[in-house]
């Protein structure tokens, strides 16, 4: 067995979609490894035709949203992770709402 010290690896965040083309109510993963203790989520979204954003999420533990994306076009989705010591990681991906 082996047996990693996740607080000695820097906090990083992977935000991975099903696709990055999707239907309205698509199911989005969020994984976070490193840092120390337990994760909190924050997701916001940004219209990228109007440039009108809205946080999806804040400071959620849980890492599987459900985003009902509305209108058709393209959207990105931005992803904040903090760990119990206050580290912070980002990441964002676009997706195309059809």
């Amino acid at each position: 067995m082996n047996v990693v010290d996740k607080a000695a690896e820097p906090l990083a965040v992977k935000l991975t979609a099903e696709k990055t083309s999707i239907s309205p109510n698509t199911i989005d993963k969020l994984t976070a490894t490193g840092g120390s203790g337990s994760y909190k989520y924050t997701c916001m979204i940004i219209n990228n035709q109007t440039g009108k954003s809205a946080t999806l999420v804040s400071n959620q533990t849980g890492n599987i949203y459900n985003w009902n994306s509305g209108a058709a076009g393209l959207n990105t989705l931005i992803v904040t992770v903090t760990d119990s010591k206050g580290n912070v990681a980002t990441s964002s991906a676009v997706i195309t709402v059809k």
